[in-house]
């Protein structure tokens, strides 16, 4: 693969997992929800088939701290960027509204 700079989106679902005493964990899956296939790889590196949760699975099912470990990872090693659109701020980590910042990965 070339190297590309690709956005870093993702989405949480509770899935069924059979390591929860529940029977679903909260995985992080990259892409959009609305994108997402009947199954996917989630951050941590298990295919899990998507369902639409109810709430109550929402607030029972334990986040997977695999899947966290996973994504802080990519947060720390990726650069952070300041965009400028009002095009008069030069000041970097500005937090003014027009200006947003954003988390690129490379490779995806």
């Amino acid at each position: 693969m070339t190297t590309t700079q690709a956005w870093l989106h993702y989405f949480w679902r509770p899935v069924p997992d059979d390591t929860s005493s529940y029977g679903l964990v909260r995985h992080a899956f990259f892409g959009t929800s609305e994108d997402a296939a009947p199954s996917v790889i989630s951050a941590c590196d298990e295919i899990f088939a998507l369902a639409k949760p109810s709430e109550i699975d929402w607030i029972h099912a334990p986040t997977c701290s695999r899947c966290n470990e996973a994504l802080e990872e990519m947060k720390v090693q990726s650069p952070t960027t300041t965009t400028h659109s009002c095009g008069d701020c030069k000041e970097e980590g500005c937090r003014k509204c027009c200006c947003t910042e954003s988390t690129t990965i490379v490779g995806l």
